[in-house]
């Protein structure tokens, strides 16, 4: 299970490395949007693992694996709620349009489309939530 959400995260990152881009791109052909384009990332995460040498001869290079842990960037969250920004189920802002952070859930809306739409219909990142932390910082939650 520890690789498998390790393997999540890569694919989220490459996914959102991607829609950067792929904006770059039409930014350079067509010019500069009339809105600022959110900066996002996820949560930095990798695995940690655990070998047991007991038992090996002094000098030998046979361990046994004992644990495995995911490892996750920790976000102070200075009093900012964590939200939610996009419901499984729906592929439209669970935020109100007045909400000041309303942007950013359509920008992860729009990210959802570009990722589906390029893969040709197989893949695109879901449960969006983060905080605000100088940029969004997104999980990704399987």
């Amino acid at each position: 299970k520890t690789l498998v959400e390790t393997n999540v995260t890569y694919w989220a990152v490459s996914l959102l490395s991607y829609l950067y881009l792929y904006i770059s791109q039409v930014i350079s052909t067509k010019g500069e949007p009339p809105f600022k384009i959110p900066e996002i990332r996820f949560v930095k995460a990798g695995v940690g693992i655990v070998h047991d040498t007991a038992g090996s001869k002094p000098g030998g290079k046979s361990a046994t694996m004992r644990n495995v842990y995911l490892l996750e960037e920790f976000i102070e969250n200075e009093g900012n709620d964590f939200i939610k920004f996009i419901h499984n189920g729906s592929a439209h802002p669970l935020l109100d349009g007045s909400d000041p952070l309303y942007a950013i859930a359509e920008f992860l809306c729009f990210m959802q489309h570009i990722q589906y739409e390029k893969t040709d219909s197989l893949v695109y990142v879901s449960d969006l939530q983060g905080v605000q932390f100088y940029h969004f910082i997104l999980s990704v939650l399987i």
